[in-house]
């Protein structure tokens, strides 16, 4: 009797738990969602463009619509993907469930859009003919976006912070500086701005701290052995999701052999190599050899493009890091992380005074943290002729280390007054919502000006504005303001069930 009860009250006690990670999650999804930017950018345009030729040609070119980015390579006659084909591949099931809502519902907005005017002026193909322009789908590229993007980072970035929440909670942080430390990281960092949009970040991001996650979770007992294999499949997925995210993978395997049994290092491996190996096949049938990334080749055959720019610089676009690179990485208002996210100062002395505790029982794991940053920093700032990430918010190749980091930020709590850390978090959000809220911005404080002489807008409210009044005869009348304010009454609503239910915090 006594052991039915004990099974009962930790049923009863995940389910409470499973509550608070939903009330986590919809806060995460229903705020990125808001702040979506519907326009498809060159990035996001060549994850789209493979999607669809996956989809609909049983093709792994994008030759049918490759004008529409820049970010892409040429081999023997046919175009492809810039980068690695995970997030393409990831979104072919929600393009899937999107294709056969539109085939009973077929798209009749936005093809009012001047098309030239996209694909010459804003995407960059000036020679792009007249026959592509005039039949290229430009209202399905904008329902795609906006559809993708919802359905995976906006999903992944939000499942990204319930697992921090957790795992702060193994760390011993109490709950309601959990909840603020979680508020940091998907408000308060660049992530916010790569969860709005399909990049590939937010998808690497999450499974690189999944792997994280498993692996503490196993060492430390939380979890049993067995997902050592989930573990290491999901290490292996991220490789196919950002080919700059190397220095945290090889952290992560370092900490499965230090922080592991040798019974799980076979599994692991085993497992991380499926995805690796897929990378590899594709890249063999793509490029003649498993080893030829699409960074060493040409934009087109005429064009050489920025790869080929970037890797001829040193050895394959790498080099001895350089003081400038740091500097704008670190410090400065262009690239630098601690200007976009003040609060991580904290995070960072935090996890220098856990480091240096030795009777700390997570030294290892403030270890594998510490080398995740330092190397994904010099890893970057290698990076002779593209450290800065070119036209985008913030040091997006930093972004995996973010969330181990947040994790020291939970500790700094120990040390640190509680209103300091408030205070350069909300710092940090302001200027990251100001950040998600204007066409990108190319310094950690410009877009806190246009917010200040402005007030407060999204990317989305900008685009359906503009096409109400330009593109149709309707008479309606939209604000920035309604939108904020049902937002607001929705999170309400959400957090005062979540208060009226003092056992879930």
């Amino acid at each position: 009797m006594p052991r039915i009860m004990h099974r009962i009250r930790s049923f009863y006690s995940h389910m409470r738990l499973r509550k608070q990670y939903w009330f986590i999650f919809l806060t995460c999804w229903l705020v990125y969602l808001f702040h979506i930017g519907p326009w498809p950018g060159v990035n996001e345009n060549r994850y789209i463009n493979l999607t669809r030729s996956i989809v609909e040609e049983s093709r792994l070119s994008i030759d049918r619509y490759h004008y529409n980015t820049v970010d892409k390579s040429y081999y023997e006659g046919h175009y492809y993907v810039g980068a690695p084909p995970g997030p393409a591949i990831l979104a072919i099931p929600p393009y899937l469930i999107l294709k056969a809502v539109t085939y009973f519902r077929p798209v009749s907005l936005f093809r009012q859009y001047d098309t030239a005017y996209y694909i010459r002026d804003q995407m960059g193909a000036e020679n792009a003919p007249d026959a592509f322009i005039s039949s290229y789908p430009l209202p399905e590229f904008i329902l795609a976006h906006i559809f993708l993007t919802a359905f995976i980072p906006c999903i992944l970035s939000a499942l990204t912070s319930v697992l921090l929440f957790h795992m702060l909670g193994w760390f011993g942080v109490e709950s309601r500086y959990r909840l603020a430390v979680v508020g940091a990281y998907a408000f308060g960092t660049i992530v916010f701005f790569y969860s709005v949009r399909f990049y590939a970040h937010a998808e690497s991001t999450f499974f690189l701290f999944l792997t994280f996650f498993l692996l503490f979770g196993i060492r430390h007992n939380h979890i049993s052995s067995g997902w050592t294999v989930l573990a290491g499949f999901s290490l292996g997925i991220s490789a196919t999701m950002e080919y700059t995210i190397a220095p945290v993978m090889i952290m992560l395997g370092i900490y499965t052999l230090a922080g592991g049994s040798r019974s799980q290092w076979i599994p692991f491996g085993l497992s991380i190599s499926v995805p690796m190996v897929l990378l590899a096949m594709y890249q063999w049938i793509c490029f003649g050899n498993p080893l030829t990334t699409p960074f060493s080749l040409p934009m087109s055959p005429g064009d050489p493009g920025p790869h080929i720019d970037q890797m001829e610089a040193g050895i394959n676009g790498f080099g001895i890091p350089t003081f400038t690179a740091l500097w704008g990485l670190t410090l400065s208002p262009y690239r630098g992380l601690f200007l976009y996210s003040p609060v991580l100062i904290l995070a960072c002395y935090a996890l220098g005074r856990s480091l240096l505790s030795r009777t700390d029982p997570f030294r290892l794991e403030w270890g594998i943290i510490a080398g995740a940053l330092l190397t994904q920093l010099l890893f970057n700032s290698a990076m002779l002729r593209f450290w800065s990430g070119g036209y985008v918010f913030g040091p997006r190749y930093l972004i995996p280390m973010l969330p181990l980091l947040m994790i020291a930020l939970g500790r700094s709590f120990r040390w640190v007054p509680p209103p300091l850390i408030l205070f350069l978090g909300a710092v940090s959000v302001l200027i990251n919502w100001a950040g998600v809220q204007y066409i990108v911005s190319q310094n950690a404080f410009n877009s806190i000006g246009m917010f200040l002489l402005s007030g407060p807008t999204t990317q989305f409210y900008e685009f359906l504005n503009n096409y109400l009044k330009t593109y149709t005869d309707w008479g309606v009348i939209v604000s920035p303001l309604g939108g904020y304010l049902l937002l607001g009454v929705l999170l309400t609503t959400i957090w005062k069930w979540w208060g009226r239910h003092p056992h879930l915090t």
